[in-house]
């Protein structure tokens, strides 16, 4: 009996409650799930992470494609063709046999801050009826002697460039005044091994600063959030990515 009673008020129950109002108040407006803001955020964050990891990554393999392909596909003439017709991007080696001192230099700046010097010199023909323009390091002509043209007889290694602007007006002024036929356009570049070593040892870099974005940034990838390992990690990473922008930023000032 009481389990019959039990059963008769449970069923009164519920036909008291659907004809309540209090019924019809879930049929006004559907359940709006929304996510929570910090979701919203972590998701910006990482895709902009992302974004900025897929740009450091096609910059290392600029770096990387510009240093193999200089030391090693870029096509190699005799250096006595340089004077015959330069080609951008490819590689002259042979003796130099008569250049000039220093005949100007480049400073590179970043809002007064110099990122790198730029040094030139005069290379002639035996006949002496043609010059280019090549850069060197400094001080590549401190065993010469004479102030004008002096005999080198070096064996050397460079890959032809194009001249900076500021450059190329000054060879055409001083083209005008001379008789002897004057390269205005590109230089054979001296460092450019040294060039292509540095290229690809800053690819590796970005390579790694961008492993480091996509893998160890996201929350999802990191198994100790907090504390002094990732803060010592998170230092060492910044220290690394600022060195290799130091790299990234010569490279581009000393390469056009």
């Amino acid at each position: 009996m009481e389990d019959e009673r039990y059963r008769q008020d449970g069923f009164g129950q519920y036909d008291e409650l659907r004809d309540n109002s209090i019924m019809e108040q879930f049929d006004e407006e559907p359940i709006q799930v929304t996510l929570p803001e910090k979701s919203k955020q972590s998701g910006k964050q990482i895709l902009s992470l992302l974004l900025i990891a897929a740009m450091v990554l096609w910059t290392a393999v600029w770096c990387l494609w510009s240093g193999v392909k200089g030391l090693f596909f870029a096509p190699v003439h005799p250096m006595e063709e340089v004077f015959t017709g330069m080609i951008k991007g490819e590689v002259y080696e042979g003796d130099i046999v008569y250049a000039s001192k220093e005949y100007c230099s480049l400073k590179h700046t970043i809002n007064l801050i110099p990122v790198g010097t730029e040094h030139f010199y005069l290379m002639y023909t035996s006949e002496m009826d043609k010059v280019i323009l090549i850069r060197a390091p400094k001080g590549w002509d401190k065993n010469f002697t004479n102030d004008m043209v002096n005999l080198v007889s070096e064996k050397a290694r460079g890959i032809v460039r194009k001249l900076d602007h500021e450059i190329q007006r000054k060879m055409v002024s001083n083209a005008e005044s001379v008789e002897i036929q004057v390269e205005t356009q590109l230089y054979l570049d001296l460092m450019g091994n040294k060039i292509c070593y540095l290229q690809i040892f800053t690819g590796i870099s970005l390579i790694f600063c961008s492993i480091f974005l996509v893998l160890f940034t996201k929350k999802e990838g990191i198994a100790d959030k907090e504390g002094p390992k990732k803060k010592f990690r998170d230092g060492i990473f910044i220290v690394f990515f600022l060195i290799t922008m130091i790299f990234l930023v010569y490279l581009l000032s000393m390469t056009g």
